[in-house]
């Protein structure tokens, strides 16, 4: 059963989600080629200026990308499931209901990390081609946060899309929108590394706001 879900929601992402990865690989090769001409036509103490005392981030049009793809991914992967009410057929499904939630949940998850790590490591090689380790490791906590929030934005979708109820998609959608903005307040390097397993626990429990409005889903449905 489980394999025949996950073929359905793979059927319903794919090119949403090649389609984020593609652009993901291009906006790693622009910052590639951006950094080559500032190391190309600066002197290298400008250029160590720049990074470490006036806290340039070099990866800055990364910000946004991993939630641009949460977004999207959720919208092609759940918005369907609200037309005509599609997700009621697949609650009557011989699954416990929270199990099939999950299952749906999980394959969008695994499909984001595999994407976001893989965009991960593209931004690591160009770094470590220009800068020294210590530079990476500055680099990976300030984009972890921003990865983090691509989950967020993620989970959020979903719990949106099933609920039934404006109000309640209003609501969650406010509460969404503060909690996400505090992963862009941007103080320069390694704002939040004290702050990001407290971000990551908080992302992981939002997973299971779909249980609520799937089970409201169902109520309303019947």
């Amino acid at each position: 059963m489980f394999a025949s879900i996950m073929y359905k929601e793979w059927l319903k992402i794919r090119w949403t989600y090649l389609g984020g990865a593609v652009l993901g690989v291009f906006i790693v090769f622009e910052i590639f080629l951006n950094l080559g001409q500032i190391i190309e036509f600066n002197k290298a103490n400008s250029v160590w200026n720049y990074i470490i005392f006036q806290k340039y981030l070099f990866y800055s049009d990364f910000q946004f990308l991993p939630a641009f793809i949460g977004l999207i991914v959720g919208i092609a992967q759940y918005f369907p499931e609200i037309q005509d009410k599609r997700l009621k057929l697949h609650l009557h499904l011989p699954m416990r209901e929270n199990n099939l939630l999950l299952s749906m949940v999980a394959i969008g998850t695994v499909l984001l990390i595999i994407i976001y790590s893989f965009l991960l490591i593209g931004l690591s090689l160009v770094t470590l081609i220009y800068f020294p380790y210590e530079i990476l490791v500055s680099l990976l906590n300030t984009v972890l946060p921003w990865i983090v929030a691509g989950f967020v934005i993620y989970f959020i979708a979903a719990a949106l899309f099933i609920e039934i109820r404006w109000a309640r998609r209003i609501l969650i959608g406010v509460i969404a929108f503060a909690f996400v903005s505090m992963f862009y307040y941007y103080m320069g390097y390694d704002s939040f590394n004290k702050a990001i397993p407290v971000f990551t626990i908080i992302a992981l429990s939002l997973s299971l706001l779909i249980l609520l409005s799937g089970y409201r889903f169902k109520r309303g449905t019947k």
